[in-house]
């Protein structure tokens, strides 16, 4: 089949979403491949099925949203601890401790309150912390390579966010964190030269 990308969706009274593999128009049938900026954003979805054709999934405001899953077939997607990451593509014979992996979504309304981003993740994506409700505290650890634009969006209750890192990523977005919602947002770092880095932005 053809290819056809989530540009947008009528926001949905249900809160359980499941993204087809494919679509029809008449006797067409169309693989869905893509879920595009803000495709779901401002609905009341509180949980999301990826299937296993998705290869892009980009940032979603979902204040609702608790839970992702990923069908086990798609080899670009994946859930850790309920968060959605992408595998990065790497040199095949790659090992398992070598490879590297974007975090794409944390669930907005996850219960948990810490939440220490695995040492494997490279990226952090734009919304990739969109006003997650009860979370206090994330802590980024080595490995990090580049922080997008406004990859943190602060909910109403202050953070506390911890740089764990010795050096600077080699991509830092002007705004990595968007904390106008709370005061009393704390950032701690582990490194002058990380330090320095945020302070030049």
């Amino acid at each position: 089949p053809s290819e056809v990308e989530v540009i947008a969706m009528e926001k949905p009274e249900e809160t359980d979403v499941v993204i087809p593999n494919e679509v029809t128009d008449g006797e067409n049938k169309y693989s869905v491949v893509s879920v595009k900026k803000d495709a779901l954003s401002n609905s009341a979805i509180e949980s999301i099925q990826i299937p296993s054709t998705v290869k892009t999934f980009e940032s979603q405001e979902l204040k609702k949203l608790r839970t992702i899953t990923v069908a086990s077939e798609n080899e670009k997607f994946f859930t850790k601890d309920g968060v959605l990451f992408a595998r990065e593509e790497m040199p095949e014979g790659t090992a398992e401790e070598d490879l590297k992996y974007d975090l794409v979504l944390y669930p907005s309304a996850s219960e948990e309150k810490e939440y220490v981003v695995p040492k494997q993740t490279a990226v952090i994506y734009t919304g990739a912390f969109f006003e997650a409700a009860n979370l206090k505290t994330i802590a980024l650890q080595e490995g990090i390579e580049e922080l997008q634009e406004k990859a943190v969006v602060s909910p109403a209750n202050a953070l506390e966010i911890a740089f764990d890192l010795e050096k600077v990523p080699a991509k830092l977005a002007k705004q990595v964190f968007y904390l106008d919602k709370a005061n009393g947002n704390k950032i701690y770092f582990k490194s002058q030269e990380v330090l320095d880095a945020f302070k030049a932005l």
